[in-house]
């Protein structure tokens, strides 16, 4: 429909997602950003930054995700799928988290 409107030289006012507008200006989306695109992740990340150490160790948590129909986990960094998340570093798992999904993907 957009790319209609501009080949009609019609004028539209669309309302994009901001984090689909950073991508397009070149701009890198942060987890700030994941609320707009997926407010549940966002919601869950930021409930994980809220857990105690023992809350955080329990989940099994490490630094590697399936996303959408993904077949295989993907690590966030190098031995993720052995780096376990834990109150020390789950600031780094949420940021690897929302540039994996708004970034990279």
């Amino acid at each position: 429909a957009v790319g209609k409107a501009v080949y009609e030289s019609i004028l539209v006012e669309p309302q994009f997602c901001l984090p689909f507008l950073n991508t397009m200006l070149g701009k890198f989306n942060t987890l700030e950003d994941l609320k707009n695109y997926d407010p549940d992740y966002y919601s869950s990340l930021v409930k994980l930054l809220a857990m105690s150490p023992s809350d955080i160790t329990s989940t099994g948590l490490t630094f590697e995700v399936n996303l959408n129909n993904e077949q295989e986990a993907v690590e966030l960094v190098p031995g993720g799928s052995n780096k376990a998340v834990t109150k020390d570093n789950v600031i780094e798992y949420a940021h690897l988290i929302s540039h994996r999904l708004l970034n990279v993907q």
